[in-house]
């Protein structure tokens, strides 16, 4: 256990202490990096085929995050509505996090710097302990961290409806964890989700080589 503490608290105290660095090296592979020209659909696709004129043509249909209904900081519902023909990113945290959750919160508030000011784009995050991060502590967590934008929900529910929607429609991991910080596990990646509900992008949350990565994915897809 001390172990597990002590290597994801070395984390989040590196970053804490060097932001700019965080922030230089983003910038820095942002500039270094090709130009975006294509993005693949991740998931479990469903395929069918037909017969025509003797050819056997395969129809794909991309997979797709399922419909949803949360709510966020402010009391109001959010549901997959909200985010029609909209690029966002989604992720999975909880206020209390000692270790991974402060560096993916401060590595997305850079990526709200260099992409959220556009009206197509949102930034979901989704609590794993909302027994404890009801709307008025996400509320307080996102004034505590100077998240003041309508575009980034924190959102709350039902536990198992949360980690069902987590594991099952992001394929991401988490659950309760004696030996983890704070007393959770989860994954800290970032889930790049096109205007179609389609997984575009999978990334590493606390590398900035790869946050640096889906700031591209997100420009490339707001484009499109």
């Amino acid at each position: 256990m001390k172990t597990i503490e002590s290597n994801f608290t070395r984390k989040a105290h590196a970053l804490s202490v060097y932001p700019l660095l965080f922030l230089f090296i983003i910038l820095l592979a942002a500039s270094c990096s090709p130009e975006i020209s294509s993005l693949p659909y991740l998931g479990v696709h469903e395929t069918s085929e037909q017969v025509v004129e003797g050819n056997t043509l395969v129809d794909t249909q991309y997979y797709q995050i399922p419909p949803f209904e949360l709510i966020d900081q402010d009391s109001v519902l959010l549901t997959e509505g909200q985010v029609k023909n909209k690029v966002y990113v989604a992720y999975f945290f909880f206020t209390s996090c000692p270790a991974t959750c402060p560096i993916m919160t401060s590595a997305m508030k850079r990526v709200y710097k260099m992409v959220g000011a556009d009206q197509g784009f949102e930034i979901i995050a989704h609590t794993i302990d909302p027994k404890r991060d009801t709307p008025e502590k996400l509320k307080q967590f996102a004034i505590k961290n100077e998240v003041e934008h309508q575009n980034w929900h924190f959102l709350t529910g039902e536990m198992d409806y949360i980690y069902n929607l987590g594991m099952k429609g992001y394929y991401l991991s988490m659950g309760k964890h004696d030996a983890a910080p704070g007393g959770y596990i989860h994954s800290a990646k970032f889930i790049l989700v096109d205007q179609n509900r389609h997984i575009r992008g999978i990334y590493e949350g606390t590398d900035a080589n790869e946050v640096a990565q889906m700031i591209e994915g997100i420009q490339f897809l707001l484009k499109g």
